[in-house]
């Protein structure tokens, strides 16, 4: 998978290849995060397309439906014929293209036996099948588009083109088994959309451990982001997590989580080892039952660090997270202990290796970094392993393959601790005299 960037943000040009775990370093403010966020955006808003339009079509079928019933009848009949009417109508409409609307509205203004004049059923008709015209005849590519730019514009804060050069136009071209999905913004608004396959897979957006405190929303003590925006991704996660929290079917997906079992033990291993315990979904709340505590402790009470595995225990055993899903980490070792950012590259190289997910890591650290060429070359997974550093040039962000030559991030990682150096050495001089 190949993604190309050109005047995204503050991004000029990127192209950056995700055929495994793809590592961006460099400074803060180079657009590191933008590649992941692109790439989010693009999955999340084109997965299942096709389901979303429908569902789309359908609520807007149903809604308007609705509304123009509401000049027809009063508040009695309404709740009857016009809720009726909009739910069976766009119903069948989305099944049966042959369904017959006129005959539709009379039989179910029968079976309620509420009176209405021949002429103001025939208006009520034509208005219904004008309102159905108009919103079928709503070319699918255009629903895509519209669909997509809402959801960039959410997820870049509804900044995305250039923010340096105002009149250019935005272009992304992510490539897949040699077929591409082409998308231009222009003024913040998408001018053009190719999509010549279907995405079927989710990608999942982690940049900050404490997200899952909001889950327990009923606790005594308030969680951490009420009353706080939280962004696309985080949202995306929390509705990921609360689809299993609330809609457990025991029998639901009972292969898939068989496979992932056998496939994930030695992962599993590591993160037993780390979070003791089970994690348990109920009364509204989510727990871990460990040994170590005499009662089951609420997720909020964990160590930050801890919260970070937890999140990904969820994720597999609940079989969120499936096979060549794109899994999105932005930093991810801000909140772990030297020691755990060891356990967590690990992770993150069989995780690789056994679900074939394309995983894009952000990161500050040298040692994480090293954990993850170590753990990839032990695991014989280093061939999947891309590495780019990120660069600001003239206020333009790009971004250059260092994947033969990673030494040139190690080199810019230690540059601080060179010049901090510097400065001890010349604070003892100054001592001395």
């Amino acid at each position: 998978m190949l993604l190309k960037i050109e005047n995204l943000g503050m991004i000029d040009r990127a192209n950056i290849e995700v055929n495994g775990i793809t590592i961006i370093a460099g400074d803060n403010n180079t657009g590191k995060s933008t590649i992941g966020k692109a790439l989010f955006a693009i999955f999340n808003a084109l997965c299942n397309s096709e389901e979303k339009i429908k569902d789309l079509r359908g609520q807007e079928l149903n809604e308007n439906i609705q509304h123009i019933c509401m000049d027809y009848f009063d508040k009695e009949e309404y709740i009857n014929i016009g809720l009726s009417l909009g739910m069976q109508l766009s119903n069948q409409i989305m099944y049966n293209k042959n369904v017959n609307i006129e005959d539709e509205i009379k039989s179910i203004i029968n079976h309620y036996q509420v009176e209405i004049s021949e002429e103001s059923l025939s208006d009520l008709q034509i208005k219904i099948k004008n309102s159905v015209d108009k919103i079928m005849n709503v070319s699918e590519t255009d629903l895509q588009k519209e669909f997509l730019q809402r959801y960039f514009l959410e997820v870049f804060n509804e900044q995305i083109n250039s923010l340096f050069n105002v009149n250019s136009t935005m272009d992304i071209v992510l490539t897949i088994k040699n077929r591409d999905i082409k998308i231009k913004f222009c003024n913040d608004r998408c001018i053009e959309l190719e999509v010549p396959y279907k995405i079927l897979h989710e990608a999942f957006y982690i940049d900050d451990p404490f997200i899952i405190d909001s889950l327990n929303i009923n606790s005594l003590s308030m969680p951490f982001y009420i009353g706080k925006n939280i962004s696309v991704g985080q949202e995306h996660l929390i509705n990921s997590i609360k689809k299993y929290k609330y809609n457990r079917l025991k029998n639901k997906n009972i292969f898939a989580s068989l496979f992932a079992d056998k496939s994930l033990e030695e992962i599993f291993a590591i993160l037993n080892d780390l979070v003791d315990g089970k994690i348990l979904f109920q009364d509204n709340n989510i727990s871990l039952q460990s040994k170590k505590f005499n009662k089951p402790i609420n997720i909020n009470n964990l160590s930050t660090g801890l919260k970070a595995f937890v999140i990904l225990k969820i994720l597999l055993e609940r079989n969120i997270l499936k096979e060549k899903d794109v899994l999105i980490l932005d930093e991810p070792e801000i909140h772990l202990h030297p020691k755990w950012q060891m356990q967590y590259a690990q992770i993150i190289v069989l995780l690789q290796k056994f679900f074939d997910l394309s995983i894009i890591v952000t990161t500050h650290s040298a040692d994480f970094l090293a954990a993850i060429e170590y753990y990839a070359k032990k695991h014989k997974n280093i061939d999947k392993c891309k590495f780019y550093l990120a660069k600001n040039e003239d206020n333009f962000n790009t971004f250059v393959d260092v994947t033969k030559v990673t030494e040139e991030i190690y080199k810019q990682m230690f540059i601080p601790k060179f010049h901090l150096d510097e400065l001890n050495y010349e604070l003892e001089e100054n001592e001395d005299e």
